[in-house]
């Protein structure tokens, strides 16, 4: 995974894919991305694990609150620890929420529903 993406201030909420369980984790991180999601691969166990689909914000508070409010908005869907049952769709849902037109066609492309 070549992401070097660099928040410097700001602060993300990712959505990353367990492979083999086909799980959804939805995080924040104020770091690099890459960096966050090997973290999350070594303290899970998760042998490969795929960035579906991230929103920046331009505080860590703003990303915080925003995690907060979809682990609730979600809370059916929990299967525990930040760990969701979600379809691509829903992941991209909540991602567009946030997203400007610019990039909707490739996200959809990234999520094979175009």
């Amino acid at each position: 995974m070549g992401i070097s993406l660099q928040t410097q201030g700001c602060g993300l909420v990712y959505f990353a894919q367990d492979d083999l369980s086909q799980l959804v984790k939805i995080g924040v991180t104020s770091d690099r991305l890459y960096t966050r999601l090997q973290g999350v691969k070594f303290k899970f166990g998760c042998n490969c694990l795929s960035l579906l689909g991230f929103i920046k914000f331009y505080t860590v508070r703003e990303a915080i609150m925003e995690e907060r409010r979809l682990h609730k908005m979600l809370f059916a869907r929990s299967v525990g620890e930040e760990w969701f049952s979600l379809s691509p769709q829903e992941v991209y849902d909540c991602v567009m929420i946030h997203s400007s037109p610019a990039i909707e066609e490739e996200l959809l492309r990234d999520l094979d529903l175009i």
